[in-house]
């Protein structure tokens, strides 16, 4: 039954397809959003197949790991301090590499969250710098005016954040739409309500 299905598979028309995906890439670009999509929701199968991948590897580990203390322990009595330091360090290889692994996922799952943290303080500092003014002396006595150098930087600051970090995109557009809008709006009516005054 099982010589049937390898019979019926079609190798040639398989590999004449990956051959065409592959030679269309340099032209479509690579597709690393589909990866990154797949990564981030994978379907069961594939969990499932990870899943008795790495539980086999923990077997094949403690299979090498009841080696290793056997080599050490009760093997042959004529070894030599080398030999046993030789099969020591290859215990603390074993072991150490989940410890490694689960290390690496930590240190990257900081690196996103401090990017994170990064990116919002760069746009509260914008948006911050979006209604800063200052004081004008004129002789009738102090007045607070926009600081245009300031609000302009902002604007450039937000652009720039919107073009690097695409999770806050649409939150800086909608931010720099309504500063537009308040602030156009604010100087058409000055006039108006001058006039009705």
């Amino acid at each position: 039954m099982v010589f049937d299905f390898w019979r019926r598979v079609d190798f040639a028309g398989m590999r004449a397809k990956a051959r065409a995906f592959w030679n269309e890439l340099p032209e479509r670009g690579w597709p690393i959003g589909a990866v990154a999509g797949f990564l981030k929701a994978p379907p069961k199968r594939f969990v499932a197949a990870v899943s008795g991948l790495m539980a086999m590897t923990c077997l094949v580990m403690l299979w090498a790991i009841g080696w290793i203390l056997w080599r050490v322990c009760w093997d042959v009595p004529g070894k030599s301090a080398e030999d046993v330091n030789k099969l020591l360090l290859g215990l603390a290889g074993l072991l150490s590499a989940p410890l490694l692994l689960w290390r690496t996922l930590i240190a990257d799952q900081q690196k996103n969250i401090a990017q994170e943290e990064l990116f919002t303080g760069l746009l509260v500092k914008a948006v911050e710098q979006l209604g800063a003014t200052r004081l004008e002396k004129t002789p009738a006595g102090e007045n607070t005016v926009p600081n245009t150098e300031v609000r302009l930087g902002a604007i450039y600051a937000l652009e720039k954040l919107a073009r690097d970090y695409l999770p806050l995109h649409w939150q800086v557009m909608e931010i720099l739409c309504a500063y537009v809008r308040e602030n156009c709006l604010a100087r058409i009516m000055q006039p108006m309500l001058a006039d009705v005054a």
